[in-house]
């Protein structure tokens, strides 16, 4: 299984690369900038997971690109799994409204990302 997050946070990413690997889940690292390039690796990379980090993707547009984008990914869309900063509710809120299909803080997501990826590595 395969799955993708866009962070720009290294420091992060390394927890995320530890919990995908003991999930034997192989994670690929995109930064956000660019909304296309995102989902040409989500397509060849045949992820079925994305980890959004809101951070990462502060502006609304992009983040709603990036999700309309990974919706059409050719063989099926991955379950797509935000996170952000429990004091930016806007951003929470601008992913749910973008149509993610899991929306967390980033405390709850760090606390359940073993699962999260466990999740991903059974579909």
């Amino acid at each position: 299984m395969s799955a993708l997050l866009i962070t720009g946070d290294l420091l992060f990413s390394s927890r995320v690369s530890g919990a995908a690997e003991r999930a034997g889940v192989r994670l690929s690292t995109v930064a956000a900038g660019d909304a296309e390039g995102v989902c040409k690796l989500a397509a060849e990379s045949g992820a079925t997971l994305a980890l959004i980090d809101l951070d990462a993707v502060a502006a609304t547009g992009t983040l709603k690109r990036i999700v309309a984008g990974l919706r059409e990914t050719p063989g099926g869309s991955p379950t797509i799994v935000a996170y952000g900063a429990h004091v930016h509710r806007d951003r929470l809120d601008a992913a749910r409204e973008a149509g993610c299909d899991q929306v967390l803080t980033r405390g709850q997501f760090d606390a359940g990302m073993d699962a999260i990826l466990r999740g991903s590595a059974a579909c």
